[in-house]
């Protein structure tokens, strides 16, 4: 697993943020909605990112980005289809207008909010005209990263008996993450409508993020709402590379330790797991979560 640098490959990166929030966008205007967002999370594929099915009556459709491949596919349930591929000198407004012509083709037209969300970015789609390279290499770098991170999510939350988010891609923060919920209602005390939606009940959250300019290096990071004030230690969280910021309320590992950490037998996943465990036995404790022996008692 080659660990990149968000500084290595800005543009590739930004560009690809934009083109999944389009398609987070699409189906955020299509499904009916679920607590915590969950309606409109992306899902990751055995080549990239999908919407998966989009219910429309008695035609359906689904949006893809495959990073193997470097295109974008649109098709719908009645056999249409129709992509594009991800090329150097294109520009975001260049894939958003590719992006709506492929859904007019296969008869399944949307209307999106054009801003893009919780990102530095804040130019419209349509008006991010500058062009820019795709650099396909470090796209399918960043992709395999996304796929050792959700391994290791997947094998820590599976056995989890409360309701949960299964690993996906939240595409306005650009996090591939699993949620844990412990039963509590804890409705969101401010105001905003992603808060508000996203921070309604107890809560612990486990994600990648690949960085971005004020933070470029890609992390692994577990947080809990409601949010914590207190400082927690990491001295019973491996690796040793992880570390508590009281200024964020979250625990962090920087995938650049994971190098540090290889030795025979070493498996990415496998440190990352232990990673998501033990902060969350931290966060919880901490957090005091009724009834934990019970969410956490392992299969058979």
């Amino acid at each position: 697993m080659n660990v990149l640098n968000y500084r290595d490959w800005q543009d590739t990166c930004d560009t690809l943020h934009m083109i999944l929030q389009m398609l987070g966008k699409v189906k955020l205007a299509k499904m009916p909605p679920q607590p915590e967002w969950k309606h409109c999370v992306l899902h990751i594929t055995a080549s990239g990112f999908t919407t998966g099915l989009i219910p429309g009556g008695a035609e359906s459709v689904e949006v893809s980005v495959d990073v193997l491949a470097a295109c974008v596919i649109v098709r719908s349930t009645s056999g249409e289809c129709a992509q594009f591929p991800l090329v150097d000198g294109q520009s975001v407004a260049d894939y958003y207008a590719q992006l709506m012509d492929a859904l007019r083709h296969v008869e399944h037209s949307a209307s999106i909010c054009t801003i893009p969300q919780e990102v530095y970015l804040t130019d419209d789609f349509d008006k991010q005209t500058k062009a820019v390279d795709f650099d396909h290499r470090a796209a399918k770098d960043y992709f395999r990263m996304c796929l050792v991170a959700h391994d290791a999510l997947t094998r820590f939350s599976s056995a989890y008996r409360g309701k949960k988010i299964a690993p996906s891609l939240f595409w306005g923060t650009f996090d591939l993450t699993t949620v844990l919920f412990s039963g509590a209602p804890k409705p969101f005390p401010g105001k905003g409508v992603i808060e508000e939606t996203a921070f309604d009940e107890q809560l612990v959250e486990f994600g990648f993020w690949p960085g971005d300019p004020s933070a470029p290096d890609p992390a692994l990071f577990v947080m809990a709402y409601p949010f914590i004030t207190q400082e927690l230690s990491s001295e019973d969280v491996s690796p040793k590379e992880a570390f508590f910021s009281k200024e964020k309320g979250e625990f962090f590992l920087p995938l650049s330790a994971l190098a540090t950490t290889a030795g025979a037998g070493f498996e990415p996943a496998e440190v990352m797991t232990k990673f998501f465990e033990d902060a969350f036995r931290v966060v919880t404790t901490a957090e005091e979560w009724d009834n934990l022996e019970w969410l956490t008692k392992p299969l058979h």
